[in-house]
């Protein structure tokens, strides 16, 4: 029997009892060879019962890490699935308890005694699943050394987790003291410290007027923004290559492309914070209130050591080191 377009045959089997898995002897004659489809969207003709065994490092009960809504399954006549809930226990859902490492849940299913229904494929039956504790976890403090006043000394803090979260966390710090901070001391933490993913060649870095901080990546061409609890996100940039001239029009910032971005500068003198960018020769710029990405002056087209002044449609530049904006906003200085 032909069913277009695959031809199909159909072939008799005899199927032995004497094994749990069963053997087939092909009792078509001739030397044929067969490929067997398995559909695993079929209905349960009777019902098909299940039970559910636990491991992993996470404990099981309801005032432990977690716990089950049932430990046996039944996939009723008809049906072709059925499932369990599992509840966050009462040890991982305070703040009040001891913080955890991320744990492991593994769900094994077996069929229960004397169901001859149906079987459990060996490669499904099992299920891992990851239990993160997010509860506050404990940090310790560590210093490296002592400043001492009318020296060129420095001191370095280190906080370190009770528990590595796989996630940002982010430390809020109160300084405070009889010292006055940019007269007596400095310090390179603008109030908080977090951990935040690795950014492949970063280059420049600014902070806008609400604290968030903008992060540039000469190798990915991509601006990377850093809120103030410490998220990560793609602000500005595909990665693409920019080959042709910018364009004359403004750009959204995650549509933008680049070349190769280093410094930064930010003006925040006015209504909108305004990024200035340097995109290997060129200048642009990029309004971080409406998200738009600006071309300004210079181009990649054409090769030349020194400066040439002019216009913004007729400066040219060589290797730009680094820019920085005036206090008003009125003036743009490229080095």
């Amino acid at each position: 029997m032909s069913d277009s377009p695959v031809s199909r045959r159909y072939v008799y089997f005899q199927s032995s009892s004497s094994s749990d898995n069963g053997y087939w002897d092909n009792t078509a004659s001739g030397n044929y060879r067969y490929i067997l489809e398995f559909d695993n969207n079929v209905a349960a003709s009777s019902d098909v019962n299940l039970v559910l065994s636990t491991d992993g490092t996470a404990t099981i009960g309801s005032t432990e890490d977690y716990s089950l809504s049932a430990s046996t399954l039944t996939i009723s006549a008809g049906s072709s699935s059925t499932s369990i809930t599992i509840n966050e226990g009462a040890t991982d859902n305070s703040d009040n308890d001891a913080d955890e490492p991320t744990e492991t849940i593994i769900i094994t299913a077996a069929l229960a005694s004397g169901e001859a229904d149906a079987r459990i494929k060996s490669s499904q039956k099992t299920l891992s699943i990851n239990l993160i504790d997010d509860d506050d976890t404990a940090v310790t403090w560590s210093t490296g050394g002592t400043v001492t006043e009318g020296t060129d000394s420095s001191v370095a803090l280190t906080a370190t987790l009770n528990n590595v979260k796989p996630f940002d966390t982010a430390i809020t710090l109160n300084i405070s003291g009889t010292a006055t901070v940019e007269d007596d001391y400095a310090s390179d933490d603008d109030g908080y410290l977090t951990t935040v993913k690795q950014i492949n060649e970063a280059y420049g870095l600014v902070q806008d007027s609400n604290g968030n901080i903008y992060v540039s990546s000469s190798n990915s061409r991509q601006i990377f923004k850093i809120d103030t609890s410490g998220n990560q996100t793609t602000y500005a940039g595909t990665g693409g290559w920019e080959n042709d001239v910018p364009p004359s029009t403004s750009t959204p910032a995650s549509l933008a492309i680049f070349r190769e971005i280093k410094s930064m500068a930010i003006d925040t003198s006015g209504t909108d914070d305004i990024l200035y960018l340097v995109d290997q020769r060129l200048i642009k710029k990029i309004n971080l209130t409406t998200n738009l990405v600006y071309y300004i002056t210079g181009t990649n087209q054409t090769w030349q050591n020194s400066f040439t002044n002019g216009e913004f449609d007729e400066a040219y530049f060589g290797n730009i080191e680094d820019i920085t904006v005036s206090n008003d906003g009125a003036s743009l200085y490229v080095l």
